[in-house]
């Protein structure tokens, strides 16, 4: 067996498969009916999920320790995207957003809507040849915040960005491409 302190492990691992890419990763949104239809967009900036543990303390004899009995999740990803001339982008979140909670008469969609078990976002990363790394499903994830999008005069150099915080129940890792896809987490 190879120590992950040797050379050996070294010019097998990282020299071999090269370092990940931060700008390496794709973006999958399945939207429940009736929002709007799935799309794949590559925004400039994800935060991928994080996740802890709830612990406990016991002590049956000697010392005590912490036992990990439950997951706690981050709960909300923040992604911000470039906006194209005719706000396509923005009209996706805000479409999916007004069939979560009706923009006229307030009625709720959430429960309504079929969401359920299956991600509604998935996060893709690749290596440098494109192929897939991991994936990280997050289970019943919806656009919670369209965060202000700035404009200015002075801005005539730039282009309009904007940023949409997800909140999800949990997430799906899997190493490599997905094979549940649009399946419900099986654990």
């Amino acid at each position: 067996m190879v120590s992950v302190n040797s050379i050996e492990w070294f010019k097998n691992n990282l020299l071999k498969e090269g370092l990940s890419r931060p700008n390496r990763y794709l973006v999958r949104f399945y939207p429940q009916n009736p929002g709007p239809p799935e799309m794949e967009f590559q925004p400039e900036n994800v935060s991928l999920p994080g996740r802890a543990f709830v612990s406990v303390q016991e002590q049956y004899w000697g010392s005590p320790r912490t036992v990990p009995v439950s997951n706690v999740y981050d709960n909300n990803v923040v992604m911000t995207f470039p906006v194209s001339g005719n706000l396509a982008e923005r009209t996706y979140f805000e479409k999916w957003m007004s069939a979560m909670v009706d923009t006229c008469n307030y009625a709720q969609g959430y429960k309504t809507s079929g969401i359920g078990l299956s991600p509604t976002v998935v996060i893709q990363t690749t290596n440098t040849s494109g192929d897939p790394t991991s994936t990280y499903s997050l289970i019943e994830a919806y656009p919670s915040n369209i965060f202000p999008m700035s404009m200015g005069q002075q801005m005539m150099n730039d282009y309009s960005r904007l940023q949409v915080q997800f909140t999800y129940t949990s997430y799906k890792y899997e190493e490599g491409a997905s094979s549940a896809g649009r399946d419900e987490c099986q654990d």
